[in-house]
């Protein structure tokens, strides 16, 4: 990441995790800037980087909207006790 920042190689950038200040910089540059969040909470200094154009995608409301509902479901193995989906 830090090598296409340098070299202005990058103009998107899809992040699992961040914090405020280099997602804010890079906003700042020009760059796009997605977040990918699992905990179902975002922090209020990413919320405001929001209004300047960060893109937060919650993965659970993904995952509600690509799989069916049977998919989603937990089923217990038979012999071994784990859960399948």
């Amino acid at each position: 990441m830090l090598i296409g920042y340098k070299t202005n190689d990058i103009e998107t950038y899809a992040l699992w995790s961040g914090v405020a200040d280099p997602i804010g910089q890079l906003i700042n540059d020009g760059k796009n800037v997605i977040l990918f969040v699992t905990a179902r909470r975002v922090s209020r200094e990413l919320n405001e980087l929001a209004k300047n154009g960060l893109v937060i995608f919650d993965i659970q409301k993904i995952k509600e909207f690509i799989c069916w509902t049977k998919e989603m479901e937990c089923k217990r193995g038979s012999a071994s006790g784990i859960p399948k989906l």
